[in-house]
């Protein structure tokens, strides 16, 4: 159970923490949209990753919507 928890919660959130370092030493905006691209649609589209006290802001719901801003 933990392990499935970890491939649909937190393992795409590892995936976009590496996206993000890649925006942060980036200043192409192309390089830039194809990291938020990816992050877009490596995240679930609903959901919490935060099983006890979950918040807001850390909605998958709220992320895309975000993620939906910046594109």
């Amino acid at each position: 159970m933990a392990f499935q928890g970890y491939n649909a919660d937190i393992y795409p959130l590892d995936q976009a923490r590496g996206h993000l370092d890649g925006i942060g030493s980036s200043s192409n905006p192309e390089v830039i949209l194809k990291h938020l691209q990816a992050i877009r649609n490596n995240l679930p589209q609903e959901g919490n990753p935060v099983w006890i006290f979950p918040t807001e802001s850390t909605s998958f719901t709220r992320m895309q919507q975000d993620l939906e801003t910046m594109i």
